[in-house]
């Protein structure tokens, strides 16, 4: 494929020479400066772009002077220009870039010259630049400003020509004018400038109206010539109306032909055919020469309509002023010199400019013909303009110039897109991550870190062996030389002279091996070593543990090509790292005049030949500088001197040293050697990545900062690899805190526990190691049996933790039990988990018995291969039968394990008698022969001697053996050797008699540890019973506590665990574990670990466990969070975990690994609410219930209701109980209750049933309760509340306690009505009783005869009875009750508020007296983190996070606590590095807000991000990193002029981002002082002679700081340089790319005004600078090319606001770079816009889509390209796709091969017609827009919108509508032109409508235009079919289509339009008022509806009938037509 270019931010395909021209053009710098010229004076955003209205205007006034149109109409033509250069940014539509500016510049001069070339094209730019801009004299000081005068020098360099002209009066001439116009500026102002300070020269865009267009100078000084008779003098220009603002510009008129002679011949021009030739010889511009090619543009008459040209007799003369860019035509012409003759004549010239504001127009009556002399329209002048655009140049001259220019392009090697992104690659080639159980992955990720193995490349006399000494020094590593061999042998050689080694006869014994010794033969007699014995020690050296361990720097001769190849051979035996040899190779490079420069300073001592070197000499000389601590204010200064000064050797007098004799030719052999071992090298460690390789220019660096850059960039901000350190005195636990002082942060026990790490790797053993015997590795403690162990352990920890610790593959373990105790299945599980074999001794010996059964043949017990089976003999089997016991059944395990057996050598293994003794001696020959006689036995049985052919050996049959004489195959000692010994077996119920034992033990089996399952039950043996009834419970019991006890007397009892079985399966196998393997997971015991009392004032705390506070048994169990008790704890891992109570605490420890680590899920909340009577707790409940979905759960009666029922349930089964008796009744035959039924029995526990049936309730989901048991007695519930809740284990998460004030209480329950009913009930029963004992009184008067009876009636004043009641009273006594009871509301609100609290469970009163709304607000308030899923799921995890107290002693501030945590091992970083967990920024790394979490250390930038993460640290912490191996820092250029304020941007970014600032002069000064090497000197020298020194020289220093260390950790900031392109294009050969670069963008005026005179700072110097000043031409560089450019508005905005606005910046472009290397190794989408690459480089990776984006061409078919430089540039699979915004990048990222598998070959994809493609004339559509075709619209677009779809142009009327077509041209492809073409635009002439009339062209007009609207009409109508009231059908269609007419008229304005497209919109209202209530009432009938809008419309409907029916009917309609 070959490479595109881009071009107007589309794909330019194909070869087009005239594409590459422009582009080619537009990235010369030469061409740039002067472009920039434009650019620079627009304002421009953050961004570089600039507003498109600015830009308008400079496009616009550009072309003002090359065309003369009315403004208006210019400003159109530039508008249209402008779009056709670029699509529309989607993120900032309003702005464009500098890119968009170059190519619309450039487009137009390449069309406008003829034959373009650079020179050509620079000089019209500086033309045009001299007449659209205006210079201003500006001075600060007096704060005025004024315009420099200038005139304008035109030279017409033919006069004699235009002076024969003028002079013939009768003869028509038509010949060129050669003439020159020049802007020449009053010299007197301008030199004001430079004399005074405070005056400076500013560019101002002229008005549109001001700008003189080139040639009218001209034209105005031939009309003056003519006026004043020819006569040489100066001129004033002609000035008119129009030109009403020009000034006494004088124009000055010189006559001469030199321009002419000094034309060649082939440059002259005929006559006929007018050409224009320009000339330059102005100072600034250079001198130039070029013709510029005719433009036909605006036809018009050769005369001047306002100014005609005329002789001295008045008439018109015929002189043609060639003016700019016009093309030949031919035209006719009326001869004025013949007044009353008309002829015609053709003739070739060129069309002069248009100078008038206004088109001339011509009367077509008047004219001999009107088709050639009526004069174009505007929009007819622009297409044609615009069109002309793209007229083809001649290929091969345009070829010549782009070859000249590319001759002259300074090009830059940059590497290509797979060689930068190598630089984001990670050499883990993975994201780190944080491991879920640090305790055990992390000591062995330390352990299995590959230790440094660098492997050092420099040449001799480098000092290379000063630095590599000084790196293993820094690093802790083995340094190997050729010396370090022979230096242990001497080493050993000493030590055996100082304790000599003798044998057993007293002979000195060989203490050196073979290789040792002859080297240290060939040392001692003067001989030289061989080569091949250096290679041999040097494999020595490199098979010791401390290489290994400790890791080593390789320093060899490499001048030497033996050593090379004894690598590359491999020879010497490197020690692999996985396939690599060395983890990284530093190459410090010099070159050779370095070396030689370096060597020949070398100075020694002349006694003890010490060498110093000049660099040494010279840092000796200087004075110390006295140490003082920064961090502590309070030292005093001269305390001491700096620590670092103890190792420097003491100064040597330089007259004591003599220089070293140089022996240059070999010194220069050797660095040709050297070259050339180099390059073998290459191939060694090519494959290392990038990162990995670190070269350094080493030359005037000191061996320090060597050192430090290396250890920066090996170790990336991590601790050095942890080593083992010896540990001495103090017991078990004092160890954690040994040698610990302020530290306080402790170490831990490891995974290992106390067991001996060695003993378990080299010998399979699980032995405790002893306190005397400790070492500390990465933090953690380790335990040995040994010194030895402790030594080897110390030389090399990484071979005993590579690996999780387990149990011996060879453990053998027996698992003992009962009949049904679950031993069979413990076995299993232990065979599963460990791997082990399961043996089953009983089910063996079962097998083969009944095998043996089923023979019918007896086969005999044999270990022989023809037989290969052990089993019982004839005689075995029949001792069976009679029921004795099978003994040996040992052969049959080993047999079943393929373990050889033999049979037993006669007395082997019996016990020798005293008197037998033989002696030792004896005994062994005795042995010895035996094995000869076994030996020769073995030889016999091999040798087989055949007789005779065919008969064959007779083979005796197999030997059938008795099981008791087989034993294990014997070794040649007649030794049992470890081949036959079983290992990694499970046996189950062996041995079980003293004979078994002692079998094992004569065979050298030995069991490692015995599993015995017992009963522990409360009633010896209920378990086994419960599983089997059948069981012999005491004799199975006896039986095993006797096995217990031998076994505990033959093995030891620590050896023997006897192991509960009651519980689950799982509870069972935890406390197997915990019992078998040391590296279970298990309880810590307290006497080994820090507890919570041993914490100390200022140390941290104890960090909780999973389950944080809350108890971990109660959660798992019962899904219910309840807090754990400070009295109940017990430590895991160094972590504390709470539990409810001692019998969660002991299951807890019993089954630690069923609860740690394990799932924890979360459960939903449970809410109580108790709230007092009127607190509205019901209403409350049930609003909660709708908002969160949870159920409400009455807690009382749901309790009381249960407690009913289970009561008549007991009583109901104690009456069946019971059995059925006679009812007794009492007197009154009521049924006498039982007490034995009705009520419980006296040991019934009623509080624990009451909590079984609390538990029942509470067993739920998340739920809201309701507490409330104010009313409850204890005959209903005698356990109070919290009691229960305690006791049930099922206390809530949260308690809301509503309370009510007083008078809010009475008022809600208060109720005054009851209290006055009751009064008048009262008062009634008083007054019955009254009239009762009236009665009674009346009655007893009648029996004692009294006259006068007592009336019945009350007597007056009864109300005031004594008895009465008195409301007053009564409603009193109402509101205490209820006081009283709300005081005791409240006092038990109160009282619960205090026992929640106490269980550590939130509980908040809230008060009720506001509205409904305002409390459930409250409520939801409180309830906010708790009812939050999010906060669900970190309630446990946020516990896990501690924030670090830096200086936790706040008056020793040099302790800081992070630097500690930092630097030990049991916590390290975490997987985000030195970066803030949030934001993932490590640019500026804080270190101020560091947060541990599980044994991670996480950087924060504040404390609010630190309080954030600690609330939500799984949001935060579980989140994608990014490679924390891959360096990215930022580089940062800051540009400016002089005076910008770069420096205090420089100084205040540097100190946000912590970044080193590096500036020039410093450097330069550094230099001169501290180097001594040759660039030093070369630097020195030329600074002495008063020369600038040399940019090369600069670029060199630059080098050398930012490779040192401090550079590489945190970035730097380059400061004022580079200053000149040429030291930009030099940065960047160099590799010195930045990643941002920060122009401070203002003006001369800005840095003038800034330095006020009345300051003083204002000088000369300062204006030089300015004048010298490209910010502007390398913000374009850096721009163009790396697309890395942002502008700083310095003066706009504050310091700091442009410091954050870096910050922003800086930051958001180091985080894309950091998610490009996650991508490369997650294989993901990225977007990488923020990466500097250059166009080549992203176009050497483009997809085979190009930029068009593959998510809408795959889902939409639209082609919508994307600019060069669009944010939305995405990498995947090695390709580059653009996708087109946020969403289609998001689906792109979802789903990237579904949309990456196409091509642009299978899409038609259209294409833009551009520079030097061919226009077709006739497109397609005949000119017009298809998108306005498909809108029904008839437009003719411009003939530079072009696009080339399926071989097709189509040409369109706007940019928008090209674009809307390129996306998506299918749906324009049923375009068509209407069959009947409407009428061309008509002109206003004298009864032209008549002649058009008469062609038929208004008809067919009118037909079309009426046929359309009609057709829309008509569809409407049948849309929607009106009726309108009160008329018919069709009288409502025709007055409908009348009115539409109206609305439609296109011939109206669009005031009448609008006036009848209401009425068209009132008059269907009425037609559709009626149906709509229709369709309201039938709705309303079968559903509720707004009756309210059901009435309005029947009232509207009701007045518009009464308005219809009040007029009449014509007269009403007349009101839409009129």
């Amino acid at each position: 494929m070959q490479n595109p270019l881009f071009y107007k931010n589309r794909i330019q395909r194909g070869d087009n020479q005239s594409v590459k021209f422009i582009v080619t053009l537009s990235q010369n710098l030469e061409y740039q400066k002067n472009v920039l010229k434009y650019w620079d004076q627009i304002g421009k955003n953050p961004q570089g772009k600039v507003l498109s209205s600015d830009l308008l205007e400079v496009i616009t006034a550009i072309i003002k002077c090359i065309i003369c149109l009315p403004d208006e109409s210019l400003k159109q033509l530039s508008q249209q220009y402008l779009e056709s250069m670029t699509d529309v940014d989607p993120n900032l539509p309003e702005y464009l870039s500098y890119q968009v500016f170059v190519d619309a510049i450039t487009q137009l001069l390449f069309q406008l010259i003829n034959q373009p070339d650079l020179s050509s094209a620079i000089y019209l730019l500086k033309t045009i630049h001299a007449r659209i801009y205006r210079r201003q004299l500006i001075d600060v000081k007096d704060n005025t400003n004024q315009d420099i005068d200038y005139h304008i020098l035109v030279k017409i360099h033919n006069t004699d020509r235009v002076e024969q002209s003028l002079r013939n009066d009768n003869k028509k001439s038509y010949f060129p004018i050669y003439y020159t116009e020049q802007y020449i500026y009053n010299s007197d102002q301008l030199q004001s400038a430079d004399i005074i300070p405070s005056r400076i020269i500013k560019y101002k865009l002229a008005p549109l109206n001001e700008i003189i267009p080139i040639g009218m100078s001209c034209e105005c000084m031939i009309f003056a010539l003519m006026n004043n008779n020819f006569q040489e003098c100066e001129y004033q220009h002609y000035t008119s109306s129009q030109y009403a603002f020009a000034k006494e510009i004088k124009l000055i008129g010189q006559v001469t032909e030199t321009f002419l002679m000094i034309l060649p011949n082939s440059q002259l021009v005929p006559d006929i055919g007018l050409q224009y030739l320009i000339e330059q010889n102005d100072d600034s511009y250079g001198f130039h020469s070029q013709y510029y090619k005719l433009n036909k543009l605006i036809t018009r008459d050769i005369q001047w309509c306002q100014f005609p040209l005329k002789n001295q007799d008045g008439n018109k003369l015929l002189i043609n002023i060639k003016s700019e860019f016009f093309t030949e035509e031919d035209y006719r012409i009326d001869q004025i010199n013949k007044v009353n003759k008309k002829w015609e004549r053709k003739i070739v010239s060129a069309k002069r400019q248009l100078l008038t504001s206004q088109l001339q127009t011509f009367d077509i009556s008047k004219s001999s013909n009107p088709d050639k002399r009526q004069s174009k329209n505007i929009p007819f002048i622009l297409r044609t303009f615009l069109g002309d655009l793209n007229q083809p140049k001649d290929q091969q001259q345009l070829q010549s110039a782009l070859e000249v220019i590319q001759e002259q392009q300074t090009n830059i090697e940059l590497p290509s897109f797979q060689s930068y992104l190598s630089k984001f690659i990670s050499p883990k080639g993975q994201l780190p991550i944080d491991s879920k159980n640090p305790y055990e992955d992390d000591v062995i990720e330390y352990a299995n870190q590959a230790p440094p193995q660098i492997f050092l490349i420099a040449k001799p006399r480098s000092g290379r062996s000063t630095f590599a000494k000084a790196l293993a020094k820094q690093l802790d590593l083995e340094y190997l030389d050729l010396e370090k061999g022979i230096q242990r042998i001497y080493a050993k050689v000493a030590e055996n002279e100082n304790n000599p080694q003798m044998d057993e006869e007293g002979n000195p014994k060989e203490f050196l091996n073979p290789l040792e010794r002859e080297v240290f033969d060939s040392l001692r007699f003067g001989r030289e070593l061989t080569q091949e014995q250096l290679e041999s020690l040097f494999n020595v050296e490199l098979s010791q543990d401390l290489p290994k361990n400790k890791g080593y720097i390789l320093d060899l001769p490499l001048e030497n090509i033996f050593w090379v190849n004894s690598i590359l051979s491999n020879k010497m035996i490197l020690p692999k790292i996985g396939c690599r040899y060395f983890t990284h190779v530093v190459n410090l490079y010099q070159s050779d005049e370095d070396v030689l420069h370096f060597a020949s300073k070398i100075m020694e001592k002349q006694d003890d030949l010490i060498a110093t070197s000049q660099y040494d000499r010279e840092e000796q000389k200087r004075p110390k500088i006295k140490y003082k601590d920064p961090n502590d204010p309070d030292e005093e200064e001269d305390q001491g001197d700096n620590p670092d000064d103890e190792d420097k050797p003491p100064i040597i007098p330089e007259k004591d040293l003599f220089y070293r004799p140089l022996d240059q030719e070999f010194l220069v052999q050797s660095l040709s050697n050297f070259q050339e071992s180099q390059q073998k090298l290459l191939s060694l460690y090519d494959h290392l990545p990038d990162q990995n390789i670190i070269t350094l220019q080493s030359a005037g660096l000191t061996t320090q900062q060597l050192v430090d850059r290396v250890f920066t960039q090996i170790l990336k901000g991590q601790p050095l690899r942890p080593l083992a350190i010896k540990l001495e005195g103090g017991s078990e636990k004092d160890l954690l805190g040994l040698n610990l002082t302020d530290e306080k942060v402790y170490r831990m026990w490891s995974q290992w526990q106390q067991v001996d790490a060695v003993e378990l790797v080299l010998k399979d053993k699980i032995i405790a190691g002893k306190a005397e015997f400790a070492c500390e590795y990465a933090g953690r403690v380790f335990l040995f049996d040994n010194e030895d162990n402790q030594n080897k352990f110390i030389n090399y920890p990484r071979k005993y933790l590579c690996k999780a610790p387990q149990l011996p593959k060879t453990y053998i373990v027996s698992v003992q039990g009962p009949k049904c105790s679950g031993k069979n299945t413990v076995a299993s599980q232990l065979a599963e988990f460990y791997g082990w074999t399961l043996v089953d001794v009983e089910d063996i010996v079962r097998k083969k018995v009944q095998a043996q059964q089923e023979r019918s043949k007896h086969l005999q017990s044999t270990f022989d291969p023809r037989v290969n089976d052990i089993h019982l003999t004839e005689i075995e089997w029949k001792e069976f039968y009679k029921g004795n016991v099978i003994k040996d059944v040992l052969p049959m395990v080993l047999n079943y394990l393929n373990i050889p057996l033999q049979r037993k050598p006669v007395g082997w293994g019996e016990p020798k008698k005293d008197d037998e003794e033989q002696p030792a001696e004896e005994d062994e020959e005795k042995k010895k022969k035996e094995a000869k006689k076994q030996q020769a036995k073995k030889k016999k049985e091999e040798v087989v001697e055949v007789v005779e052919e065919n008969v064959k050996p007779v083979t005796p049959p197999p030997e059938d053996i008795p099981t008791k004489e087989i034993i294990p195959l014997l070794d040649a000692e007649l030794k049992i050797p470890e081949t036959s010994k079983p290992k990694g077996i499970v046996i189950i119920g062996y041995p079980q008699t003293q004979e078994q034992i002692d079998q094992l033990n004569l065979w050298g089996i030995k069991i490692d540890k015995f599993i015995i399952l017992q009963d522990r039950s409360e009633e010896p043996g209920q378990i086994l019973l419960q599983r089997n009834p059948d069981i012999i419970i005491e004799q199975e019991l006896n039986q095993i506590n006797a096995l217990s006890a031998l076994i505990k007397e033959a093995y030891q009892e620590e050896n023997v665990k006897e192991i509960p079985i009651d519980g689950t399966k799982d509870e069972v196998w935890s406390r197997v574990r915990l019992a078998l393997d040391p590296f279970q997971i298990r309880v810590d015991d307290e006497g080994l670990v820090r507890v919570p009392g041993d914490v100390q004032e200022g140390e941290e705390p104890i960090p909780y466990g999973d389950y944080a506070n809350y108890c971990p048994v109660t959660l798992q169990k019962t899904n219910w969070l309840v807090p754990g008790k400070e009295e109940f704890i017990a430590l895991v891992r160094g972590r504390v975990y709470r539990f409810y109570g001692e019998k969660e605490q002991q299951i807890f420890k019993d089954n630690v690994q069923l609860f740690v680590p394990s799932k924890i899920t979360i459960p939903q909340p449970r809410i109580m609410f108790i709230g007092v009577r009127g607190s509205g707790l019901h209403t409350q409940l049930k609003i909660l219930n709708r908002l969160y979905k949870l159920p409400v759960l009455d807690l009382k009666d749901n309790l009381i209701q249960n407690l009913e029922i289970n009561k008549k349930n007991r009583q109901l089964n104690r009456y069946y109980m019971k059995g059925f008796k006679p009812k007794e009744l009492d007197a009154d035959g009521k049924e006498i209750p039982d007490p034995e039924i009705t009520e419980d029995p006296a040991d019934f526990d009623r509080k624990a049933h009451e909590i079984d049936v609390l538990n029942k309730i509470l067993d739920c989901g998340g739920v809201i309760i309701n507490a409330n048991f104010f009313d409850v007695s204890e005959e209903l519930v005698s356990t109070p509340i919290v009691d229960l809740l305690v006791e049930a284990k099922k206390l809530p998460e949260y308690v809301i306690l509503l309370k009510i004030e007083p008078e809010n209480f009475i008022k809600r329950n208060f109720n005054s009505k009851f209290i006055e009913d009751e009064y008048q009930m009262k008062m009634e029963e008083l007054r019955q009783k009254r009239y009762q004992e009236r009665v009674e009184a009346r009655n007893k008067a009648i029996e004692e005869g009294a006259e006068e009876l007592p009336s019945l009636e009350a007597p007056p004043g009864e109300e005031e009875d004594p008895e009465a009641p008195k409301l007053e009273e009564m409603l009193k006594e109402q509101k205490d009750k209820l006081l009283q009871q709300h005081e005791a509301d409240m006092a038990r609100i109160e009282e619960l508020q205090r026992q929640f609290e106490e269980l550590k469970i939130n509980a908040v009163i809230i008060s009720t007296d506001t509205n409904i709304e305002n409390v459930t607000e409250r409520i939801t308030s409180q309830l906010e983190n708790v009812m939050d899923r999010e906060y669900r799921e970190n309630m446990l995890e946020k516990e896990q996070c501690q924030k670090l107290n830096l200086y936790p002693d706040p008056t020793n501030f040099k302790l800081n606590k992070l630097d500690i945590y930092e630097k030990i091992y049991t916590h390290k970083q975490s997987k985000y590095g030195n970066r803030n967990a949030i934001t993932l920024q490590n640019v500026p790394h804080c270190r101020d807000y560091p947060v541990l979490y599980r044994n991670r250390i996480y950087y924060l930038d504040n404390d609010d991000q630190r309080e954030q993460v600690c609330q939500r640290p799984f949001k935060y912490f579980y989140k994608p990193t990014v490679p924390n191996d891959v360096q990215i820092k930022p580089t940062i250029f800051i540009l400016g002029k002089v005076k910008s304020g770069k420096t205090e941007i420089v100084r205040l970014l540097s100190e946000k981002l912590n970044l080193v600032r590096v500036k020039v002069s410093h450097l330069l000064a550094e230099f001169v002082t501290n180097q001594t090497d040759l660039l030093a000197v070369n630097i020195k020298n030329q600074l002495k002679d008063g020369k600038e020194v040399d940019t090369q020289y600069i670029i060199q220093i630059i080098q050398k700081r930012i490779q040192l260390a401090d550079v590489y950790n945190q970035g730097y900031i380059l400061d004022g340089y580079p200053r000149t392109i040429d030291e930009a294009l030099a940065l960047s050969k160099v590799g010195i790319i930045p990643t941002v670069v920060f122009v401070c963008d203002k003006d001369d005026e800005y840095v003038i005004r800034k330095l006020n005179p009345k300051f003083g700072g204002i000088d000369h110097v300062v204006h030089q600078r300015l004048k010298a000043n490209q910010t502007s031409l390398l913000a374009s560089y850096y721009q163009s090319h790396f697309n890395n450019v942002r502008y700083l508005q310095v003066g706009q905005v504050s310091s700091w606001g442009m410091i954050s606005l870096c910050t922003k910046c800086v930051q958001e472009n180091l985080y894309s770079r950091a998610l490009v290397a996650r991508a490369l190794i997650t294989q993901e989408p990225v977007r990488i816009s923020s990466l500097t690459l250059t166009e080549q480089q992203i176009i050497q990776k483009l997809s085979p889509l190009y930029n068009y984006c593959p998510v809408l061409i795959k889902a939409k078919k639209n082609y919508v390209a994307s600019q060069l430089r669009s944010p939305y540039l995405l990498f995947y699979d090695d390709q580059l796709f653009y996708v087109s915004s946020e969403d289609t990048e998001q689906d792109f990222i979802k789903n990237p091969t579904h949309y990456c598998n196409n091509s642009i070959e299978k899409y038609k994809i259209p294409r833009q017609l551009t520079v030097g493609d061919k226009f077709d004339p006739f497109p397609e559509y005949k000119g017009h827009c298809p998108v306005e075709l498909i809108n029904n619209n008839l437009v003719k677009g411009l003939n530079n919108l072009v696009i080339i779809h399926k071989n097709q142009q189509q040409i369109f009327a706007n940019a928008y509508n090209m674009q809307l077509f390129e996306m998506n041209p299918q749906r324009y492809k049923h375009a068509r032109l209407p069959d009947k073409m409407q009428l061309g635009e008509l002109q206003s002439v004298k009864n032209i409508a008549k002649k058009v009339a008469k062609r038929g062209d208004c008809t067919s007009y009118l037909e079309l235009h009426l046929k359309n609207i009609i057709i829309r009409v008509l569809a409407q109508l049948g849309y929607q079919k009106p009726k309108y009231p009160t008329l018919s059908c069709k009288e409502t269609v025709l007055k409908f289509i009348a009115i539409s007419l109206k609305a439609n008229n296109k011939n109206k304005d669009a005031f009448y339009r609008n006036k009848y497209q209401e009425k068209l919109e009132k008059f269907m209202k009425n037609c559709t008022l009626a149906q709509e209530i229709q369709e309201m009432y039938k709705i309303s009938q079968e559903s509720e509806i707004d009756e309210e809008t059901l009435l309005q419309k029947v009232e509207q409907f009701d007045q518009f009938m009464a308005e219809l029916q009040a007029m009449e009917k014509q007269k009403y309609f007349q009101q839409f037509i009129r």
